[in-house]
This record gives C-alpha cells, sequence and structure tokens, in this order.
C-alpha cells in the first residue's frame, strides 16, 4: 500500500503489474477482516475498494458473484497468469462454466456446465446472484428470494473447516475445505465439483476442448488428466494438458498411386474418441474399409471405426477423450521410417487399451 500510488503490485524489478485504481489521496487504511476480504477505507470511513469485489479464481464464505460477475482459472497449475476457462454469472440468470483460448475474444468457445436458471417468460424467476454463504453452502438466489443449491451434499460445519470454491486451471469448478486445527496435512479435501466429468461435458465446435489439441482427456478421480496418444508428443514438454504434435509427418505431396502403403501405417488405440472433429463419415463400413479410406486420403489422420461406422479425422483433433463405454476402436495413421510393407489388413498388431 504505496503513499503515492495506493495499492499496486510490482514485480521484483519495481515494475507496476497491476493497481487497485483507487486516488491515493482518499485513502485512509487497508486491513483484512475476518472473511478474507481486504478492503480500502477512505478517509471519511467509505469502503473505497475491497478484494471480494475483484475475484480472480476463487471465492469465499460470505462472498458472491452478480449477474456479470466472473472467475477465471489460471494456465497451469504453477502459472497464474490467466487461463482460458471461465465460470460466469450471465446477465440471463444462468451460471455456466465455457472455455475462451483467446481471452480478447468477445464470444466464448464453449460452454460445458449451465445451471438453467433462467425463465425467459417471468424474469422473476431467474438467478439474480451466486452466493457462497458463512456455513459453507453455495446457492444461486432468484429474484422471487428463492434458492437453487450447487453443493447437494453434507456440508462440514464452518465452525471447524476452512471453505474456498476455485475454479482451477484445468477448468473443474471445485469446493474444498480444510480443518481449521493443524493436522500436519497441507491439503485441501474436495467437497464437490461442477461439472461430474469434463472430459464428456466438454464438447467444442471451436477450441480444443477439456485438453489441448490432439490430446486425450481421461477422468481420473474427479479430474481430467491429459495424455497425448501414441504417436503424439507434447507440444510443450512442461504442460500436459496442452496440445500435442505428431512425431512423424503426414503429406499429400508424396503420396501417388499404391505409394501410401509404402509410407504410413497405423496404430491401433481403444476406447477413445475426438468427437466432433471428424470431417467424413462412411456408412455402412468394416474395418478394412475404414482403414483403406484413411490410408489413402492424406487428410486423413486418424480413423474411428465402431459399429460399422468410420469417421475420419484431420489435424487438429479436438475434444480428445478416453471412455470404456464408448466401445471404439481408432486408427491412428503415422509414417513408417523402415519403408516396410504393412500387414494385410494395414494395421499393426501392436494395439494399447486407454
Amino acid at each position: 500500500l504505496d503513499p503515492q500510488t495506493g495499492l499496486v503490485h510490482c514485480d521484483p524489478r519495481g515494475l507496476q503489474l497491476w493497481s487497485a485504481n483507487v486516488d491515493s489521496a482518499q485513502i485512509d487504511h487497508g486491513f483484512m477482516n475476518d472473511t478474507g476480504n481486504f478492503v480500502l477505507k477512505g478517509n471519511d470511513d467509505s469502503w473505497l475498494w475491497e478484494s471480494f469485489k475483484h475475484p480472480a479464481d476463487t471465492i469465499l464464505p460470505n462472498q458472491e458473484l452478480k449477474i456479470g460477475e466472473s472467475l477465471s482459472s489460471r494456465k497451469s497449475a504453477t502459472s497464474f497468469s490467466s487461463g482460458r476457462f471461465y465460470l460466469r454469472f450471465r446477465d440471463d440468470g444462468n451460471l455456466v462454466l465455457v472455455t475462451k483460448s483467446v481471452s480478447t475474444n468477445v464470444d466464448d468457445d464453449a460452454e460445458y456446465y449451465n445451471s438453467k436458471t433462467s425463465d425467459s417468460r417471468d424474469p422473476l424467476y431467474s438467478g439474480s446472484q451466486v452466493t457462497f454463504d458463512g456455513r459453507g453452502a453455495m446457492y444461486i438466489t432468484k429474484k422471487d428470494n428463492k434458492t437453487e443449491q450447487l453443493n447437494l451434499v453434507s456440508i462440514p460445519p464452518a465452525s471447524e473447516n476452512y471453505h474456498r470454491a476455485t475454479i482451477d486451471f484445468d477448468g473443474v469448478f471445485t469446493h474444498y475445505y480444510h480443518p481449521r486445527t493443524l493436522t500436519g496435512n497441507p491439503n485441501w479435501k474436495v467437497l464437490s465439483y461442477l461439472p461430474p466429468n469434463i472430459c464428456i461435458s466438454l464438447r467444442a465446435y471451436r477450441g480444443s476442448g477439456a485438453c489441448g489439441f490432439n490430446n486425450i482427456c481421461n477422468l481420473k478421480n474427479g479430474r481430467p488428466v491429459c495424455e497425448c496418444p501414441k504417436r503424439y508428443v507434447l507440444l510443450d514438454p512442461d504442460d500436459t494438458y496442452g496440445s500435442c504434435i505428431p512425431n512423424s509427418t503426414l503429406s499429400c505431396a508424396e503420396v501417388d498411386g499404391g505409394s501410401a502403403e509404402n509410407l504410413y501405417d497405423f496404430e491401433v488405440v481403444y476406447n477413445i474418441d475426438w468427437p466432433l472433429s471428424e470431417f467424413q463419415k462412411i456408412h455402412p463400413s468394416n474395418e478394412r474399409v475404414c482403414v483403406q479410406n484413411c490410408l489413402h486420403d492424406c487428410f486423413c489422420a486418424v480413423a474411428i471405426y465402431k459399429e460399422n461406422n468410420c469417421w475420419k479425422h484431420g489435424p487438429p483433433l479436438y475434444n480428445g477423450k478416453a471412455d470404456k463405454t464408448i466401445h471404439t476402436k481408432a486408427f491412428i495413421k503415422y509414417r513408417k521410417s523402415d519403408g516396410s510393407k504393412p500387414k494385410d489388413r494395414g494395421t499393426r498388431s501392436e494395439e494399447r487399451r486407454v
């Protein structure tokens, strides 16, 4: 709290990164109250600024989100720059989780949760604010004062536990709690989260989905875990949630006649898919027809086969997910290095399950 410039945040070199945008001449003092709200008070005892009105990725008990306000995720577990996931309370009264890969864009890429608390017939029954009360309960208050609960679980008493709700870097909006007494365990426990399965809920026509482009989302203990498919590697080795790139090239320029068999082969992976990213569907089809169509199509990077249906996908692949219930067979095309001829059905014998 600088007497000349007010409340500012500077880097180690002294360069200003952020300011509360309050006239320093009006500030008398700042204080942190018992709820965790940091307040700047004026000479006339008025509240000039408070941290609860400017949330980043977290809200605390006794904090509210009003229409038009939002939370935004950080970029990664260790980077506090802006990520691409947002919790918004829209003007229509719906609380939504959305992605926006370019922060300056007006429109969001995709929506993967909606509270459905808007009533177009009578705005009186639409949501007016999100409340995280002192007991740790989180709910949407409607304009007629009725409420819609968001955490439909038994809540550990706030007298014995700290509570917070954060939109994490992986896009999951999570309610955490931690005992007020020292336990020796620094980790917060998860009470509830939205959505139940982000890998399935996030289906983007724009943007990459829950993970980066060409990546695959697998739900483990309620959290998305991203893994590049066979023959792909991370674009940024330090960002497992980011995009993947093929470790061999697929080209249209060098494929003519029967040369595709000499250049390319397939890895076979079960129970993965990239929904909505296909550019062509073949029906009816069998595995051999599916593989041969992808092999001889220089735009095809992956073919997905299921129940006499074949979907051809070209780069980049998006909405990647692993799910044991979808019963798909994915043929991932890659460039051979030894020039050897493929097996008769055009696939390698090596297969793996996800």
